[in-house]
């Protein structure tokens, strides 16, 4: 598609408000004036941000919204088509810090080129103090706009989390590969039509007409589209044969002739190769069997040809996917998809269809019909159609009781009876199975589910007590039953139990995310400054608290003991990490609680601890102390700048960069602003050869975007 010219410069209405963006809070404001291009360069990557600047120089963005309080900017935006971009500042971490996030129609979806566009010009605007189109979002992705004539009305838009492949109009020549390195936070389905073709095309018109022609001019135009399109006399040719075939009740035919598509299009070596973006590798044939299976909605009784054509696909495609080592499976999973489709819009019995569905998945090695049968579980069957397969499954256990019935099996009976309206049944059936089957986590969820706590509890100190004579720190079996035991002690609001649980974790995974629930907890009982001591030791020296270690050996913890840890001794007690101290968990959770002088004495103790400074985030400790120490936090981003201005790939710079106005903005917090013309002349005397990175300089020197415009 050939890039259309760049539209004239749009105008908006006088009744626009100049003094629209003196209304904004006084921080968002300052945001928006402030921003440069050195920032939006660190947000989106250099070519994004290059990109979105020369489409907001030629005026791409057709029409631009802004709400009242500028957090928001919506925007239409001309590209390789026309996208619609919303561009807002969210809350960060720290007071008065913003975010920048956007989400497009367009096929990288977030943060895209057309986001930076809408933000150079929005900026523009403030610049010289144009007026500001308003916007309101209302709800559901529905927002009131104001026309270029002054006029209000409803724009609505669909955000979505994931990019919907056929969705007409997503995939298109205007994909940036550069700049994936944003994982899209929300997607919008462009729901303007921009093709001439599709501007012009008018269906009803069209259906007029054709009622209008007489039979033998439609048989006519038939006619000619199938010689005309390959495709579509191959769909005559297809509902033919199955119509003879159905009308002769000669089902294997029909059979035979998708084993013939199957076999020719899983032939080992006729296999094709994806293009573009999908990365490459072998690929299966399988269209005109998916034709095919669609025609068997016509059949009287489409499960048992269904079964055939689906048995063999399974087996020859097993083959193919283990002798060619495809990775994809998209072709497998669309025919499957077809079959759940072409049985849902069937007379089939739907217990056959669901026991089948089981069956099926049985056969199945490489998961290509979870697909299939999560479309046949999830449909609203009726209770009595559930209640029904329930029987059935269990009448089959016990034909083979004698057999051990996994996970999978014993689930889907409950599943069933549940989906029955026989909750209590598959309750007590789960306690009578369950223990047979070592599906013993199964039957404590459900427990805790129904809310029978004393017998959940039970099932998981039995659990944890067999782990005793093995006890491992990193062993997530023994974590789960943990788990369970504190939802049981929450339920119940038994604190003290909650907290004797949370200090065991603590004390076997020493972290800042152990930390913190246990001090919530110790809050509640009142106990919070004695256990903050404990925690403290241990993280200092990697001392128990007495009343653990006493209790542990199997000895009565004495009344002196119990006042240094007024909380219960957890039974279960995994052994903490080799004895010493972890200055890397004392300031990460000094960062947590913005104790600023701890975070730097705690950072300071790691310079004779490699192995624990590598787990500490440097840039959070700058950021924790920037205001509190902006001379270290000056130290940690003009050392990290240095690192990556002294690799020779271009690609480090932009990080670079970023790092350097930070390292800004802490020498002025230090109000040792003047020494800054300095340290950036002795960076390009350094560099100079390094021409990319001089330019990225001048953008950081350049200052806020709106400050530039308004030279």
């Amino acid at each position: 598609m050939s890039r259309q010219k760049s539209p004239a410069k749009p105008s908006l209405p006088k009744s626009a408000s100049r003094s629209a963006a003196a209304k904004f809070p006084k921080v968002v404001r300052e945001f928006w004036e402030n921003l440069t291009w050195s920032d939006l360069t660190d947000r989106f990557g250099t070519k994004t941000a290059q990109r979105g600047r020369d489409y907001a120089d030629s005026h791409q963005v057709e029409t631009l919204w802004a709400t009242e309080d500028g957090k928001n900017l919506l925007g239409i935006v001309q590209g390789t088509e026309e996208y619609q971009t919303v561009v807002s500042i969210e809350k960060g971490r720290r007071k008065n810090q913003f975010i920048l996030v956007s989400a497009c129609s367009c096929p990288v979806g977030a943060d895209c080129k057309h986001g930076v566009a809408v933000i150079g010009t929005f900026l523009d605007i403030l610049a010289h103090d144009k007026p500001i189109l308003g916007c309101t979002e209302l709800k559901d992705g529905v927002w009131e706009i104001t026309s270029p004539t002054g006029k209000k009305s409803a724009l609505k838009i669909d955000i979505e989390d994931d990019v919907d492949e056929d969705d007409d109009g997503y995939w298109s020549d205007d994909w940036e590969e550069e700049d994936d390195d944003f994982p899209p936070r929300k997607r919008i389905r462009r729901t303007t039509k921009v093709a001439t073709a599709e501007r012009n095309f008018k269906p009803e018109a069209l259906r007029k007409k054709l009622n209008a022609q007489q039979p033998e001019e439609l048989v006519d135009l038939i006619m000619q589209l199938a010689e005309d399109h390959p495709t579509v006399r191959k769909q005559f040719e297809q509902e033919l044969f199955v119509e003879s075939v159905s009308k002769k009740g000669k089902s294997d035919q029909l059979v035979r002739e998708a084993v013939e598509m199957i076999d020719q299009g899983l032939e080992i070596g006729n296999f094709g190769y994806y293009g573009g973006h999908y990365g490459g590798g072998p690929s299966a044939d399988l269209d005109s069997v998916t034709e095919l299976v669609k025609q068997c909605k016509k059949t009287v009784a489409p499960l048992p040809v269904l079964d055939k054509i689906v048995r063999h696909l399974l087996k020859k495609g097993g083959r193919f996917l283990e002798a060619t080592g495809a990775e994809d499976d998209y072709e497998f999973r669309e025919v499957f998809d077809t079959v759940a489709k072409v049985l849902l819009a069937s007379k089939s019995d739907p217990v056959k269809i669901i026991l089948w569905s089981y069956e099926m998945d049985a056969l199945d090695q490489f998961a290509m019909i979870d697909d299939m049968e999560k479309t046949l579980q999830e449909h609203s069957w009726s209770s009595k159609v559930w209640s029904d397969v329930a029987d059935k499954l269990i009448a089959e256990m016990d034909k083979k009781s004698s057999e051990p019935r996994n996970r999978r099996q014993l689930k889907r009976i409950v599943s069933a009876l549940d989906k029955g309206k026989r909750r209590e049944e598959a309750t007590d059936l789960l306690r009578k199975e369950a223990p047979k089957r070592g599906e013993q986590e199964m039957l404590a969820d459900r427990l805790i589910e129904v809310g029978c706590l004393d017998e959940a509890e039970k099932i998981a100190v039995e659990q944890l007590r067999k782990r005793l004579p093995s006890i491992s720190k990193n062993d997530f079996h023994d974590r789960d039953w943990m788990r369970r035991l504190k939802t049981v002690a929450e339920k119940r609001k038994d604190r003290p139990t909650l907290a004797s649980i949370q200090a065991a974790e603590f004390f076997r995974d020493p972290e800042r995310e152990t930390i913190l629930p246990l001090l919530k907890t110790a809050k509640m009982l009142n106990t919070e400054p004695i256990i903050r001591r404990g925690i403290d030791t241990f993280l200092l020296n990697g001392e128990l608290p007495a009343a653990v270690t006493i209790t542990l050996a199997g000895k009565k913890s004495s009344p002196t003991a119990k006042k240094d840890w007024p909380i219960p001794v957890f039974f279960f007690q995994p052994k903490p990490d080799t004895a010493g101290s972890r200055y890397d968990v004392l300031c990460e959770w000094a960062i947590t609680e913005n104790r600023h002088g701890d975070v730097v004495r705690w950072f300071d103790a790691l310079k004779n601890k490699p192995s624990q400074k590598r787990r500490v985030d440097v840039f959070e400790v700058a950021e924790a102390v920037i205001s509190s120490h902006p001379g270290r936090a000056f130290e940690i981003y003009r050392k990290a700048a240095e690192e990556e201005m002294d690799t020779t790939s271009t690609s480090h710079y932009p990080m670079a960069i970023s790092h350097l106005r930070k390292a800004k903005l802490a020498l002025e917090k230090a109000k040792r602003g003047r020494e800054w013309a300095k340290i950036i002349k002795d960076i390009r005397t350094k560099h100079r050869r390094k021409s990319s990175l001089m330019k990225l300089l001048d953008e950081l020197e350049a200052g806020p975007i709106v400050k530039q415009k308004r030279r």
